[in-house]
């Protein structure tokens, strides 16, 4: 993938909608690959402050708040877990960490240096940001999530590979999983991040751009699902950006979250709270 940096996120942002503060989402792209690897998701949390502060310099013009909140990559079960989130927290921007797919073992009950973990995670009032392509993993969100009601979860691309590449059954199970884990208070589910090749709607392989209501109506059965379970009030729309870009733009990509909310019939105060409301209470940014 081509570099995504203040350049051409700016080039983004200024593409039509009223974009007042983006979130960076740990991608492993600005690791250290030397020393302790337990600390090597400091110095990604550190650029992308670096990031926000020249931002908020206008370096490069009038823009976005861009990474008003910053989510940050370790392993919690490493022995050094409190001083990687303390150096992480020294980035005034920083709300809290998303581990590699497959990070929620499959009992809590048995694996002491996860709970450990997730324990100074829980202290310092972090989020822990789920992401796993496996839906059948999404059972053991609702397990973390109820062993730590004080602690905020949120569910990354819906919980899975969700989409036209889904088997039947593989549907209606996510369907139920998804649903169970909506019954815990403290899980926020991202409206987004589905276009990726492996959820089979195949809008990269295309030969022109989808348009929005394209993107729409191929998304909503999928989003209708999620935000009638978690309501609007624990949800966010999400642009999954640069990662979406092979199938999308920027532009069109909100276009299409508009239409989605307009088809939903969504009150002026759902549609608030999906597009900004949600996600500046969950990540306490001040814009």
């Amino acid at each position: 993938m081509a570099a995504y940096l203040l350049p051409e996120a700016s080039d983004d942002l200024k593409t039509g909608h009223n974009i007042v503060g983006t979130v960076f989402v740990e991608c492993k792209a600005f690791v250290n690959k030397k020393g302790n690897p337990e600390f090597a998701g400091v110095t990604e949390v550190e650029f992308a402050q670096g990031q926000a502060a020249i931002a908020e310099a206008e370096v490069h013009g009038a823009m976005a708040r861009v990474g008003a909140g910053i989510i940050g990559a370790c392993d919690l079960r490493g022995d050094n877990i409190t001083a990687v989130l303390e150096q992480m927290r020294r980035s005034r921007n920083f709300r809290g960490v998303r581990p590699s797919p497959g990070a929620i073992p499959k009992c809590l009950e048995t694996d002491a240096s996860f709970r450990r973990g997730f324990d100074v995670l829980a202290s310092m009032g972090l989020v822990f940001e789920y992401r796993d392509p496996d839906c059948a993993n999404l059972p053991r969100v609702a397990e973390l999530a109820r062993a730590y009601p004080a602690v905020t979860i949120v569910l990354n691309h819906l919980g899975g590979e969700v989409g036209p590449g889904m088997s039947p059954d593989t549907m209606s199970k996510w369907e139920r999983d998804l649903q169970a884990v909506a019954q815990c208070p403290n899980v926020i589910c991202k409206i987004g991040g589905i276009l990726s090749p492996g959820n089979g709607f195949k809008f990269n392989e295309r030969p022109s751009p989808a348009s929005s209501s394209e993107l729409a109506e191929a998304m909503l059965p999928y989003f209708r699902h999620a935000i009638g379970m978690f309501t609007p009030q624990r949800c966010m729309f999400a642009s999954n950006f640069p990662s979406d870009k092979e199938s999308s733009s920027y532009r069109t990509l909100w276009n299409s979250f508009k239409r989605v909310a307009a088809e939903l019939g969504l009150s002026q105060n759902d549609s608030s709270l999906l597009f900004h409301g949600t996600a500046i209470s969950v990540y306490g940014l001040d814009l």
